[in-house]
């Protein structure tokens, strides 16, 4: 064989290769696209072969196995590549995440550039580590219509200072040459971010003078009614009541056994002291099924041999609140607010994301 007709064949081998390396990747790719779209983990603690979980924590590493089950490109790639280039490793995870986010961020900059008009949503929130990340949010015209757009998370654990924040933000906008272009800026009414002597709206507008500063909507709701009701002695204590009872089985496994068994009742949320969504909802199922309630704590009454000391002085507790309540309290009233206010939330949501994820 000449020279030529080997190189040529190298060649032909090569672009083979590269080929088929390229139709692997947009398998790999897909699947990260995927696994991201549903806001799935894609790693684990335990990634071992003989992991008995590995199929709860690893989903990347299963919706591989399983594509690979139909697809005899990807079969044979993994039965056949080396550990280093099977594209199963940490690593090449996530530098195909990287390598997705940068087209999606490349994509949103050439949308942002044809717009006119941008504005910044951004909140803090820890997360189960008990890092504090800050969220920001992009939203701007497209196509004469409104968007918008997760951009990032951002570790402010360490310092959570206006200048902190508003240095981040800013540096954000300039990454995606929007500074001249905002024209609102929204967050909750921390102090920090709302001030308007040295908050970080205020901060903002030191170089946005046209970024107005509008308080989250869901937030001005929610802190008008838990406030409201506060003060007011009546509503204050109705509404300690609730938690009290919702607490009382949510802290005992066998409470919520019996809760769940004794009747055809809805689940029973936990409170949460920063969502009134959470406080609608409770006093709704309350009222609702107050009827089963009563019985099951003169269940409890009856049978007292069959739960601990702790469970009945607490039932006690509630009994003796629920009775000095009925009176004061309107309780259909209340119910028949939170229900408005938690419709008109959620409504305000579905509306936003229906909206946005067809996009997706």
């Amino acid at each position: 064989m000449s020279i030529n007709s080997q190189l040529l064949l190298d060649i032909e081998r090569h672009n083979a290769k590269v080929d088929r390396n390229r139709k692997i990747f947009q398998r790999l790719i897909d699947v990260v696209c995927f696994l991201g779209k549903q806001e799935l983990a894609f790693r684990g603690h335990d990634e071992s072969v003989s992991s008995l979980n590995r199929g709860n924590y690893t989903n990347y590493l299963e919706v591989v196995d399983l594509l690979a089950k139909y697809d005899g490109v990807l079969e044979t790639h993994l039965q056949s590549a080396s550990t280093s280039f099977e594209g199963m490793s940490n690593l090449t995870q996530n530098d195909l995440i990287s390598s997705v986010a940068s087209v999606m961020i490349d994509r949103v900059k050439a949308e942002i550039k044809q717009s006119d008009f941008v504005a910044v949503m951004v909140d803090e929130t820890p997360d189960v580590s008990g890092r504090e990340q800050l969220v920001l949010v992009l939203r701007y015209f497209r196509d004469s219509e409104v968007v918008d757009r997760f951009i990032k998370y951002v570790d402010v654990s360490t310092d959570r200072t206006a200048a902190t924040l508003s240095s981040i933000i800013l540096e954000i906008l300039e990454e995606f040459d929007c500074v001249s272009k905002l024209v609102a800026q929204t967050y909750d009414g921390a102090a920090v971010l709302s001030s308007q002597i040295n908050g970080v709206q205020a901060l903002v507008r030191q170089n946005c003078p046209q970024a107005m500063y509008v308080w989250c909507s869901a937030h001005i709701l929610n802190l008008v009614l838990s406030k409201s009701f506060e003060r007011v002695a009546e509503t204050k204590r109705f509404f300690g009541i609730i938690k009290s009872i919702a607490a009382f089985f949510h802290t005992s496994t066998k409470r919520m056994t019996h809760y769940n068994k004794f009747a055809d009742m809805k689940k029973l949320p936990r409170v949460a002291e920063t969502s009134w969504t959470y406080h609608s909802r409770t006093v709704n199922v309350i009222n609702n099924a107050s009827t089963h309630l009563l019985e099951l704590f003169e269940n409890m009454n009856e049978n007292t041999q069959d739960w601990d000391g702790e469970t009945l002085t607490q039932k006690i507790e509630d009994d003796q609140g629920s009775n000095s309540s009925d009176e004061d309290i309107p309780s259909q009233q209340i119910g028949l607010i939170a229900s408005t206010s938690r419709g008109h939330s959620v409504k305000k949501k579905k509306k936003h994301f229906s909206k946005n994820k067809k996009e997706l």
